[in-house]
């Protein structure tokens, strides 16, 4: 582990923790600002820069400061979206339960450390259509629906009303999950919410799947600290069974000593070390490049060869699926029967328009070769994780 990583994790540390650490030697904040940024943990870290004893006339200071009260004026703004939301769909009988960090950011020490790209709420899908009338009145339009999500959106917030918990290409943990609805309690009103031990799992099931499939920053891993701090007598027996279920023990108790040697211990072994690695590298959600590594070597863990698995995604990468090409090309929205016309469009709008993304995604189709694609599969089950979509 580096100098900037060491820093890094210093930083986060100590603003969620409030612990004043002492920083790594030759620790420049004007290099850590802008991984702090990529993992969305900047508010997060300008605390942690203050703990530390970073001078305020350090000129990252007052960049890291900006941000701080930007996190702080939109996370304002998103919990008041989310309630008016929320109390919308009481009103119209209409169920729903809010995920990730919708409720993680009233675990954190104060909101706006945990920064939120999006609301994330699961309804049920046979209520949408009296769903959809509500969201134009909150302000909201229709973006587009992904395998898993309907989103909608306004200038303060982006709002994925998920169908499920899980994607149904992630096979094996959307089997153990189905649309989530078998786990929910009823809160009050059309409120339902998970057990704190079924929404550990799944939180920690969703770091496992975005891990796998291409990679996961800091942000979501302090949720992990952050959940267990807050919710200290969790049944972990049961969470272990669970956990065994998904296939995923191992990976659990690799990341649990990976957390606890960034917010106790410091000791890391060969497993953890590759993990804050990994997590640290990955930005908020990882590479490019390390998606296109992810899904060749999903195909082939679901039966076909590392060679057919490269040709089923470059043929992908080709022909998109809708609710990719539609975000390009909104008038599939409304006739998704245009989608094989809009395919050949989009193929010489690559090849007239955009020469130097074709070029880069050549490149990144070419280094998820063989090679590559075996030594990440390696190192996913040297921490405990594999695609396996076993019956």
């Amino acid at each position: 582990m580096d100098a900037l990583q060491q820093g890094l994790l210093a930083l986060v540390r100590s603003g969620l923790t409030g612990e004043t650490l002492a920083l790594p030697e030759g620790f420049e904040l004007k290099a850590v600002g802008p991984e702090l940024v990529r993992h969305q943990v900047a508010a997060a870290g300008y605390v942690g820069a203050v703990n530390c004893g970073v001078p305020q006339t350090d000129p990252a200071m007052g960049r890291l400061f900006q941000i701080y009260c930007r996190s702080l004026r939109h996370s304002e703004q998103q919990q008041k979206l989310i309630e008016e939301t929320c109390a919308a769909f009481d009103a119209a009988g209409v169920d729903y339960m809010p995920l990730k960090g919708c409720n993680l950011k009233g675990l954190y020490p104060s909101p706006e450390l945990r920064t939120m790209g999006d609301a994330d709420i699961l309804i049920r899908v046979e209520q949408y259509d009296r769903i959809r009338p509500l969201l134009p009145e909150l302000g909201f339009s229709e973006v587009t629906e992904s395998d898993h999500e309907l989103i909608w959106q306004q200038s303060g917030l982006l709002l994925e009303l998920h169908k499920r918990l899980i994607p149904s290409y992630n096979k094996d943990y959307h089997r153990y999950f189905g649309d989530g609805w078998r786990l929910a309690t009823e809160q009050r009103g059309t409120r339902w919410a998970m057990k704190r031990e079924d929404e550990f799992i799944y939180l920690f099931t969703h770091f496992a799947k975005h891990y796998r499939d291409g990679g996961i920053g800091l942000r979501h891993l302090a949720d992990l600290w952050v959940f267990r701090q807050a919710c200290p007598k969790l049944d972990t027996t049961y969470i272990c069974r669970e956990l065994k279920k998904l296939r995923l023990l191992t990976f659990y108790e690799n990341v649990t000593k990976t957390v606890a040697a960034w917010f106790e211990t410091g000791d890391w072994d060969q497993a953890t070390q590759m993990i804050i690695g990994r997590v640290c590298g990955s930005g908020a959600y990882g590479t490019k490049a390390d998606h296109n590594l992810s899904a060749v070597a999903r195909d082939a863990g679901g039966g076909k060869t590392i060679a057919q698995a490269r040709v089923a995604r470059a043929r992908n990468m080709i022909f998109q699926p809708r609710a990719e090409m539609q975000k390009k090309y909104p008038i599939l929205g409304k006739l998704p029967v245009l989608l094989p016309v809009f395919w050949v469009v989009r193929i010489f709008d690559v090849l007239l328009l955009r020469r130097g993304r074709l070029k880069k995604a050549t490149r990144e189709f070419r280094a998820a070769n063989t090679k590559a694609v075996s030594q990440y599969q390696q190192e996913l089950d040297l921490v405990g994780l594999k695609f396996d979509f076993e019956e």
